[in-house]
Formats: C-alpha cells, structure tokens, sequence
C-alpha cells in the first residue's frame, strides 16, 4: 500500500486502524509524509510499532504536491500489487481480501477499480444531492478511456510505476497530472482491467481536502457553460492525449508494460480520442463559420458508437446545444 500524507493527523488514526483490521492483511505499508506540521509523523512512528506489517515512512526534503508525492510512494513499494491510500479515508475490514479473490480468479488482471461510499467529515452517508463536488464525469461508461477513477479506489500491479512516470503529460495549469488521472489513462492503454461492485471504501469529503478542492477547480471548467471555455477545455484535453501519443511511442523496447505492437496500439487510440476533443472543440468553437461547426458534429455523429463509448450519451446533446449557439 502507498499512503501518502500530508499534514492529515485530523483523520489519520481511524485510517491506520481500517489498515490494520484488513482480514487479508498487506505485505507492507509505504508512507510518503509531503511535510506536515502538525502531528501525522507522531501518529505514523506510533502505528508503525504496533502494525501487523512492516511501515516503512519517507518524509520529503520538499513539498511534491499530492500526486507526485503518491507516484514516487507508489514506486518505493516492493509488491506485485500496489494500493493508493488516502489519509482522511476508512477501508472496508474486506477491500483486500476482494481484491486479492478477484486477482486469483482472473490472474491476467493488472489494475482493478472498486466502488465507495461518499460520507462527510462525521462519517454521515452524503445525500446524492450534494455530490456535485465529488462526482467527475459519472454520465460516462466506467470502461471510459477519459473517465477519472480516484487513486484511492484502485490496485494496480507494480509495472504500472516502473514506466516513465516522470515525462508524464502536465495538466491545464501548468503541472503534470495527478496519479489518479495518470493510472486511470495507463489502466485503460495498457492494462486487463476489472471493476467490482462492492463498495470498500468510506471516502470522506470535506474543504480541507486536496482532492476536494481539485474537483472542484476542475469540474468549475469542464462543465462551463460558456462556449470559449468548453473550446478551451477541449483544446487543452486534445493536447493532453496527442502528449500520451506521443508518450506512448517514445516507450524504451524493453519496457516492463508491453511490446512495441501494444505501445502502437495505445498510440493509435490516443489519438482517435485526441480527434474526438479537437472536433468537440470546434462544435463549441464561434470563431468558425457555421458550417465548419456543422461539420465537426456530423463526424461525431456519424461515430457516435464510438464516442458514446468514450462520452457517454448526454455530452453529445450538449454538443448539440453548443452548435446550436446555446452558451
């Protein structure tokens, strides 16, 4: 397990304690501290001494920011399998054992993704009506090359950190992209994936979290309803997967993941869905004359299985409105 904290002593201790109640207990615990101030390395030396499995802490000589602090964790991890895991968080007593039946019912998986139960900071199950800050593109299919899965629901195998994480693509605002965006992409590219339906973990929402506030910046862009920002969102989301492109096809021969056939493969896929960002953007896009704009959306159109497979449904009727000049 990668656990990476960062002044999180407020919620750290139940965490540590769902950890150690695992009915399949981990071969380890990694911790990456990104510099807390308060009382997290107090709470991890104390549990380290008691824990039913090696703890093994890191503490950073600078501030990495969540998501890279996760990916180097991720990689000090010495197991086949790794799990993300989020200081503010509480596991299902069961979520390793799923796993671990699920991999040996299907031992040619390499990432997996579970469900969770959205709770506020007392632990109270949060009502549907106030997710809108949690959910992240929830219209599209789980199987959905484009969709986010947060780090803290996955387990992935140990190749997915020895590719060169490091070069991965930055994000809208300047900084490379988060570890769940980044394995959500690579599971997705490279990986035999498998979703189970058991919901194993209490994901806690509240202001101060990292990935909170990220959501929120993030969906404040994706779901504008001006027409220049949904163009720029879409511009910046084609340069992303034409950046995984060409990611993809700059991959060593020996790489750990797979052949060069395979890195072709996923190279080609990057950039179909590259394609279906740049036309969205010229749907939404008022510095075009009409019949261009027309144009990009008959494409969609006349690929709708595919893109349906990639969107979901519902953002090609808001692609409709958008050509329809609805802000």
């Amino acid at each position: 397990m990668a656990l990476a904290t960062y002044n999180g002593a407020r919620y750290l201790e139940p965490q540590l304690e769902s950890l150690a109640g695992q009915t399949h207990l981990p071969a380890e615990l990694v911790v990456g501290d990104d510099g807390s101030s308060d009382a997290t390395i107090e709470i991890l030396e104390r549990f380290a001494r008691v824990a039913p499995f090696p703890v093994r802490i890191s503490q950073n000589p600078t501030n990495r920011g969540h998501g890279q602090n996760f990916l180097e964790t991720a990689s000090r991890c010495r197991g086949d399998w790794i799990a993300f895991c989020d200081q503010d968080d509480i596991w299902s007593t069961e979520k390793l054992k799923r796993f671990q039946h699920a991999s040996i019912r299907r031992p040619q998986l390499d990432w997996m993704v579970c469900r969770n139960r959205y709770v506020d900071d007392r632990l109270r199950t949060m009502r549907r009506a106030t997710l809108a800050l949690s959910e992240r593109g929830n219209w599209m299919p789980l199987t959905s090359p484009v969709r986010i899965h947060d780090g803290h629901r996955m387990i992935f195998r140990r190749w997915f950190v020895d590719l060169p994480w490091q070069r991965r693509p930055v994000s809208t605002d300047g900084r490379l992209i988060t570890h769940d965006r980044w394995l959500s992409v690579i599971g997705y590219l490279f990986g035999h994936r498998h979703f189970l339906r058991d919901r194993l973990t209490l994901y806690r929402q509240h202001q101060g979290s990292v990935t909170m506030q990220a959501k929120a910046a993030e969906r404040s862009v994706a779901v504008g309803h001006r027409l220049d920002a949904r163009r720029d969102f879409f511009a910046e989301r084609d340069r992303f997967w034409s950046a995984m492109e060409h990611w993809c096809l700059s991959l060593p021969m020996d790489s750990c993941a797979k052949d060069e056939a395979s890195a072709a493969t996923a190279a080609r896929q990057c950039r179909q869905i590259a394609q279906f960002y740049r036309d969205r953007a010229r749907v939404c896009d008022r510095t075009l004359d009409r019949q261009r704009r027309v144009s990009a959306y008959g494409v969609l159109v006349q690929r709708s299985g595919t893109y349906a497979a990639v969107f979901g449904q519902p953002p090609l009727i808001r692609d409709l409105f958008a050509l329809m000049g609805t802000p």
